[in-house]
């Protein structure tokens, strides 16, 4: 993307930097702190976000999930790599070693995970692969065609847990009048998706919007 390398808020009272949500570049933190320590700090020592750590505790489920989306890498012997590596096995060792294993009783399914997808801003998750960054496994890439899977998987809810979640999904393409989103922004999503379950939601936020210009 041909984005300009700094972007502030256009509302004057904020005027903040912005930052990608999605697509960051590998110079671009999700805080400040990240961002000065990047900026700053001796290039010797990898400095990372993660994106996502789940802890369920009455599972015993610990997870950390790094995002990628389609063009982001995550090469051998980058710095990224290796600290995820390096905390694949510290789980891993906490899951096998036996006092560990008395004493923080993790779940099995523990571990550090990079989520492959292309998430985008009419809020879907679309298609996800998911590796586990553990060193030497041997566990094939799970695949979730369908989102609610995928959400599913980061967190294995319960069955009512995941019933909330599924109602929570299809209640996510109702928008409150007046806020339809730009019609030019809609249709450059029509051109970049294809799953039907996306285009339907998008379909219904164009009319929103088309009804809103009207």
């Amino acid at each position: 993307m041909d984005c300009p390398p700094i972007q502030r808020c256009v509302n004057p009272d904020c005027w903040q930097l912005l930052i990608h949500r999605g697509k960051r570049s590998q110079h671009e933190s999700s805080s400040y702190f990240g961002q000065i320590v990047h900026n700053i700090c001796d290039k010797q020592m990898a400095a990372i976000d993660i994106d996502l750590c789940i802890w369920r505790r009455s599972k015993r489920l610990l997870r950390f999930i790094e995002h990628k989306s389609p063009g982001q890498r995550l090469d051998r012997g980058s710095g990224q790599r290796e600290v995820l590596e390096l905390l694949a096995g510290i789980i891993e060792h906490l899951k096998t070693c036996p006092s560990a294993v008395d004493a923080f009783r993790l779940r099995a399914d523990s571990g550090v995970f990079r989520v492959d997808g292309d998430p985008h801003e009419a809020n879907w998750l679309g298609p996800a692969t998911i590796i586990n960054l553990l060193p030497g496994s041997v566990d094939d890439p799970l695949q979730f065609e369908d989102e609610i899977d995928t959400l599913c998987w980061v967190g294995l809810p319960e069955q009512h847990q995941r019933r909330a979640m599924e109602f929570a999904l299809r209640k996510r393409g109702r928008r409150p009048a007046g806020t339809a989103m730009p019609a030019k922004f809609i249709a450059d999503q029509l051109i970049r998706y294809r799953n039907p379950a996306e285009l339907a939601l998008i379909a219904g936020l164009l009319t929103e919007a088309l009804g809103d210009a009207a």
